[in-house]
């Protein structure tokens, strides 16, 4: 029997996603494929949570993020970026099995910019941030980090927990 071929792009993300959860993989439980409903009663399928392993330098023990990944070598589209953050953006309205609502993290954070810091991308970042919506990011001097605002490091390869230790990470998104 023939194997099934995968098309292109997915064994990217995959290739992707298995190098930033084997990072991870040091500091936090992973957990993959993670199923939940959605507050509409549809079953969604996030890609992974984790969970840090060390729990005691967190502000909240039970924290819990969901990872969105798409490819990083994928050429986007608006639309395609704006289907991103709407699927980030659904999961906050999620009760994963197991973990309940979860601060989501888009890795990467693809928004459509000639400079990754300019003022658009920071807006953007900022307010889908107030809704609990993140990024994983290879952040300068930290290595690959957990950012919420744009630029408020909650934890990085090199710190650990950085902003964690303060922030409860308790976000508007109830319904």
């Amino acid at each position: 029997m023939a194997e099934i071929q995968q098309p292109q792009f997915i064994k990217i993300e995959k290739d992707f996603s298995d190098r930033i959860l084997g990072r991870l993989a040091f500091d936090f439980h992973i957990y993959e494929q993670v199923e939940g409903r959605h507050f509409s009663g549809k079953k969604k399928i996030i890609d992974a949570i984790i969970k840090p392993k060390d729990k005691s330098g967190w502000k909240r023990s039970d924290i819990a993020f969901g990872i969105e990944f798409k490819s990083p070598t994928d050429v986007f589209s608006p639309s395609d970026v704006s289907k991103h953050i709407r699927q980030a953006y659904d999961y906050l309205f999620t009760d994963f099995d197991g973990f309940g609502h979860v601060p989501v993290l888009m890795c990467p954070f693809r928004i459509p910019s000639n400079y990754p810091h300019d003022n658009e991308t920071m807006w953007t970042k900022r307010i889908f941030s107030r809704f609990g919506v993140g990024e994983i990011t290879n952040y300068p001097n930290k290595g690959l980090s957990i950012v919420f605002n744009g630029d408020f490091v909650i934890w990085s390869e090199k710190m650990k927990i950085e902003r964690g230790k303060e922030w409860s990470m308790e976000f508007r998104n109830k319904y």
